[in-house]
């Protein structure tokens, strides 16, 4: 792993577990996906520990760092905008499902270290039958040159029609300024749409 990865993983780390302090979850909340979003973070965490450490205890190390990122680091607001009817207006309805991403912002898109962060992200899935639920994957990956870490990644049931996906985070005080971009990869099954946002970090 190189340099700048490591203190991008490093710092998305520490900000997390300084996080995981302060919050306290909601006993009534629906765990599912927070128990998802944890599961994908050890095993991002674990590859993290075991590239920085050497070994396994590293690899334990990272694990757990990994579930406090998949757990805490953020935490998302969905709102349906446009339903299969709506949605069909706008693309005509095929014999294969269809999925189609409109817009991603960083809101705001230039902010100081510390400092929060929304991924806005909006796109459409429809499918032949009406009734049809659509299951998706949404991964967002913060870039940098060629250094890249995951932030999150969870599978979501959709109703056909349009979406809103925003994801809120705060980024670590140490994170080292400069531009970045916020990659958003949306998937059901053999479709995959991926799209980009700038992120200026002051």
């Amino acid at each position: 792993m190189h340099a700048p990865t490591r203190r991008i993983a490093a710092a998305l780390v520490a900000s997390a577990v300084a996080a995981g302090c302060a919050t306290q979850k909601d006993p009534t909340a629906d765990m599912s996906g927070t128990q998802k979003g944890a599961l994908a973070g050890g095993v991002l965490g674990g590859l993290f520990g075991a590239a920085v450490g050497g070994d396994s205890k590293g690899a334990l190390t990272g694990v757990l760092a990994g579930a406090v990122i998949g757990a805490i680091v953020g935490h998302y607001q969905d709102k349906q905008t446009a339903s299969r009817e709506e949605a069909a207006r706008r693309y005509a309805l095929e014999s294969q499902p269809r999925l189609e991403v409109e817009s991603a912002v960083n809101a705001p898109n230039r902010v100081g270290r510390g400092g929060t962060v929304e991924s806005r992200v909006g796109y459409t899935v429809l499918a032949p039958a009406a009734g049809q639920e659509m299951r998706l994957v949404e991964e967002r990956t913060l870039v940098r040159g060629q250094d890249s870490f995951a932030l999150s990644r969870r599978e979501v049931a959709r109703a056909q029609g349009s979406h809103a996906s925003v994801f809120k985070f705060t980024l670590p005080k140490d994170l080292e300024a400069g531009e970045y971009t916020l990659v958003t990869t949306v998937s059901q099954g053999a479709l995959v749409k991926t799209v980009r946002a700038p992120l200026t970090v002051a």
